[in-house]
């Protein structure tokens, strides 16, 4: 799930030209950490797509947020110190 989430973090950050190669080598790299996971029978199937899902939910929760414009917390105007 961990490196998932810094996936999509890290696609977000990239510019436009380095996406697709990055998303093609991390997609990779998700696929067969999966593979193993299950082939060492650490974890069922189901397990690693639920981890993915997880993941790509919360990454998109987070990505949403930090494209909405908001740079933080906004203090209001006659509120300061």
């Amino acid at each position: 799930m961990l490196t998932t989430a810094v996936l999509f973090a890290l696609l977000a950050t990239l510019p436009a030209g380095g996406r697709r190669p990055a998303a093609l080598v991390g997609a990779l790299y998700l696929l067969v950490q999966g593979v193993v996971r299950v082939g060492s029978g650490w974890h069922y199937p189901s397990d690693v797509v639920a981890g993915w899902c997880v993941a790509a939910v919360w990454a998109g929760v987070v990505w949403l947020v930090a494209s909405s414009g908001s740079g933080g917390a906004t203090v209001p105007q006659g509120s300061r110190g």
